[in-house]
């Protein structure tokens, strides 16, 4: 299997547009996360020992360590949901001529839907746990950067969006009825929280910018 990761965004961009399954929207999901993480990591970065306090300044680097981490996993993500979608299609390929066969290949089916739901389950909660972090960053960090720190909000929540959207394509599937509403409910609760921190994050963007 390719690993994105090693290889040029052409050629991520390049595969995504063609006739494949992956990679599709849980890889999408985990790059937009990446690249708005990124920009929130520059924002840091440029202000590291630019704010005049030191207290501050140590804050700071506190953001960029955790920004580091959470980087670094959903680089991991974009080539992990791959991975798991493909585990998903594996089990799709099984025999189904006999009820034995139909039994062991819908077992199976059922773990390998509940894990291809980790990877964009993963990149909601990375992301919701960075907005919180943006938002300090857009108070304390350079003003120089605010607008690209608006734009790692912005993609992160393009993330979480679109995460959501291949979570309930995916859960659909389960038969567990139990599983269903205990994901839903868990995942529902965290997407409206952080879609009410992020409303509030730009709200503060227009009554500066209007």
């Amino acid at each position: 299997m390719k690993k994105y990761l090693n290889l040029p965004l052409k050629r991520f961009a390049v595969d995504m547009s063609l006739r494949t399954a992956a990679p599709g929207g849980g890889s999408a999901s985990a790059a937009a996360a990446a690249l708005g993480i990124s920009l929130l990591m520059m924002t840091a970065n440029f202000s590291v020992n630019k704010t005049g306090s030191k207290k501050k300044n140590e804050e700071i680097k506190q953001i960029l360590s955790a920004l580091a981490k959470a980087q670094k996993r959903m680089m991991i993500l974009i080539d992990r949901d791959i991975e798991l979608y493909g585990s998903v299609r594996q089990v799709l390929s099984l025999p189904k001529s006999n009820v034995n066969e139909i039994n062991y290949r819908n077992k199976k089916l059922q773990s390998a839907l509940k894990k291809s739901i980790s990877a964009p389950a993963e990149v909601c909660e990375i992301s919701s746990d960075v907005i919180p972090v943006a938002e300090r960053l857009i108070e304390i960090g350079n003003n120089n950067l605010i607008s690209d720190s608006y734009c790692g909000v912005s993609l992160l929540r393009a993330a979480i969006e679109t995460a959501e959207f291949n979570m309930n394509a995916n859960i659909r599937y389960i038969s567990d009825s139990g599983y269903r509403t205990s994901f839903s409910g868990k995942y529902g609760k965290l997407i409206g929280t952080s879609f009410a921190r992020i409303k509030k994050i730009f709200k503060k963007y227009e009554s500066e910018n209007n």
